[in-house]
């Protein structure tokens, strides 16, 4: 048996599961104290220069047996006739990802534990 040759064309993916516990979410806002909005941030250093600069990194909220690819936005309505709107996004660098939840309006109101699934793809 020889040396092993060079690998042939194909796609190589990972897919690494988050969870935000409820009490993980940290609160940002701007200088005045407004326009809040919550991030967990992880370290993931399967996100190397290659695939920051060649690959995919994609990022899924589960949610009810379902996967729901980000940015997920959601219009909610309360008892008492009030509207809003909640926003999961993310973005990612190079050995980390930031997830951030926004409501649209600014309710200081953090997140509960939250799961994602973070596909990898190069």
């Amino acid at each position: 048996m020889g040396p092993q040759g060079p690998a042939g064309e194909g796609t190589n993916w990972k897919i690494i599961n988050l969870t935000v516990p409820a009490n993980a979410w940290v609160e940002y806002a701007d200088n005045n104290g407004q326009n809040n909005y919550y991030q967990a941030l992880f370290d993931v250093p399967e996100i190397n220069d290659f695939i920051y600069n060649s690959g995919l990194v994609m990022c899924y909220h589960e949610i009810n047996n379902s996967q729901i690819v980000l940015p997920y936005v959601r219009h909610n309505q309360d008892v008492e006739g009030n509207y809003w709107t909640t926003t999961v996004d993310f973005d990612y660098a190079v050995g980390s990802v930031a997830i951030y939840v926004t409501h649209s309006d600014f309710a200081d109101v953090p997140p509960s534990e939250m799961q994602f699934r973070l596909v990898l793809m190069w």
